[in-house]
């Protein structure tokens, strides 16, 4: 979590939001230089461990990647609506995140069981 924490307060400042828009608009080879590493590096690391918990094949599926890819950026868009949107976001940042990480392993983990388990 120290990681989810570190990443949204980072990318909830006002001028990381603002240009990473304006960059991908722009161009968006920059963001996706970015967004990649980030796929193969954290993703596929952080899906392949917790594919193994189930004793399932390591390498994720393609509704593993969307689904993480959906966790990750829900805490990128409360940047945007903070700075693009100008809306309110909660203020306890640390809440949300501990609230949004375990939605996601529980919901993972039901995908996974029924994987599992399926013939």
């Amino acid at each position: 979590m120290e990681y989810l924490e570190d990443y949204t307060h980072a990318i909830l400042r006002n001028d990381w939001v603002r240009l990473f828009i304006f960059a991908a608009l722009n161009d968006p080879e920059l963001n996706q230089n970015y967004i990649e590493p980030l796929r193969k590096k954290i993703f596929t690391l952080v899906l392949s461990e917790l594919r193994q918990q189930y004793n399932l094949d390591p390498t994720p599926t393609e509704m593993d990647i969307e689904l993480i890819w959906g966790f990750h950026s829900s805490f990128f868009y409360m940047g945007i609506r903070r700075w693009i949107y100008r809306m309110e976001v909660p203020q306890d940042i640390h809440k949300v995140i501990r609230t949004r990480v375990q939605h996601f392993l529980y919901g993972y983990y039901a995908l996974l069981e029924r994987e599992q388990s399926a013939p």
